[in-house]
């Protein structure tokens, strides 16, 4: 098993991102609000204020994380769709995606029997 991180500026691809990523055989993914470093810079020597102002609520553009464990054999689809829709991540503030290797997934499925893979 793989996981796969991509890291959307907005949300504005992520409803096309997850079926994408779906058919080319992700069978989950966990989506997450995030923020990148671009809009906290002007917050500058005042962190706190980002709790306050910057991360608490304030009209702000919110970028998306999708984590998705995936078969190894399905990583290469699911990171060709990603570059596909993203278009390979090659202009400014296009996102980012990152894999690594999962030595221990544990996941229950509906009706189906936990799943388990260790390496």
């Amino acid at each position: 098993m793989d996981a796969v991180l991509i890291i959307l500026p907005s949300a504005e691809r992520l409803q096309a991102l997850l079926a994408d990523i779906k058919e080319a055989g992700a069978p989950g993914a966990t989506v997450y609000d995030s923020q990148g470093l671009e809009f906290l810079s002007w917050l500058g020597a005042y962190p706190s204020l980002s709790r306050q102002l910057g991360l608490e609520g304030a009209d702000r553009e919110q970028g998306k994380t999708v984590l998705a464990i995936v078969p190894e054999e399905a990583t290469p689809r699911v990171i060709a769709a990603a570059e596909r829709l993203l278009d390979g991540f090659s202009a400014p503030y296009s996102g980012m995606l990152c894999t690594w290797k999962v030595s221990h997934f544990r996941c229950f499925q509906g009706d189906k029997a936990l799943t388990e893979v260790s390496r």
